[in-house]
């Protein structure tokens, strides 16, 4: 289909080109951009998403990495990229929190039981402390 694509549209840049008429070599650049680890070709032939054809993870690797970097970047593939950048860039100061404590965790925890320590040996020494 992506070669059907690339024959029957050269140039997807040229005027008159929808974003459609990109939209198969778009799909198999982003797809290539998101397999960049073994792990998650094998990850999606365990989900029976990518069929192996006799292909080891490494060589299904491969064969995606090749297509990225071979394949036209079609007008449907940058109005995804754009997208996807504008959303990181607006979303909402709600989200972006939790996704700081999320990611953050131990560290929240960890400053939190040292406050927690410090105040309860100030307020010790406090009641040692002769009136």
């Amino acid at each position: 289909m992506a070669a059907f694509e690339l024959c029957k549209t050269p140039n997807f840049e040229a005027a008159g080109v929808q974003d459609e008429d990109s939209a198969v070599c778009s799909y198999l650049h982003l797809f290539a951009m998101l397999l960049d680890q073994k792990k998650h070709v094998r990850d999606l032939q365990e989900n029976h998403v990518i069929e192996g054809g006799g292909l080891t993870s490494e060589e299904a690797l491969q064969f995606f990495t090749c297509i990225g970097k071979n394949m036209r970047l079609g007008l449907f593939y940058l109005d995804i990229i754009i997208k996807i950048e504008n959303f990181k860039r607006n979303r909402s100061f709600l989200l972006r929190s939790y996704l700081f404590i999320m990611k953050n965790m131990n560290k929240i925890i960890a400053v939190i039981s040292i406050i927690g320590a410090v105040v309860g040996i100030l307020s010790s020494l406090q009641a040692l402390k002769p009136a």
